[in-house]
């Protein structure tokens, strides 16, 4: 998903629990000199801090709830886009943060 992204992004940042995929992801990625996308090994639920803030956040897994700690790292007119809910109907939730902070679903 990160590639794809890339195409339309200038920069992109993935985020892979497993090692070995985060490994074979990065090597991948160097081969296609894909040079604008960075891998990070860790879970995607609470972003270190130091990676800044994003203009769009996409959590490519279904979870319960949309993460509480990403919402902190997302820009002021930001998008977080994930999957909400453990078993079908899951379904695609939009979230924006409003220039005041305040976070909405669309």
């Amino acid at each position: 998903m990160a590639a794809l992204l890339a195409n339309k992004a200038a920069h992109v940042t993935t985020v892979e629990l497993n090692p070995q995929l985060a490994t074979a992801a990065q090597e991948t990625l160097k081969r296609l000199m894909q040079s604008r996308i960075k891998v990070i090994q860790g879970c995607g639920f609470g972003l270190a801090p130091e990676l800044g803030e994003f203009d769009v956040i996409v959590v490519s897994g279904a979870t319960e709830l949309l993460p509480e700690p990403l919402f902190a790292q997302l820009k002021r007119g930001g998008r977080l886009i994930g999957i909400v809910g453990k078993e079908p109907p899951m379904q695609a939730v939009l979230t924006t943060k409003a220039s005041s902070g305040e976070v909405a679903s669309v």
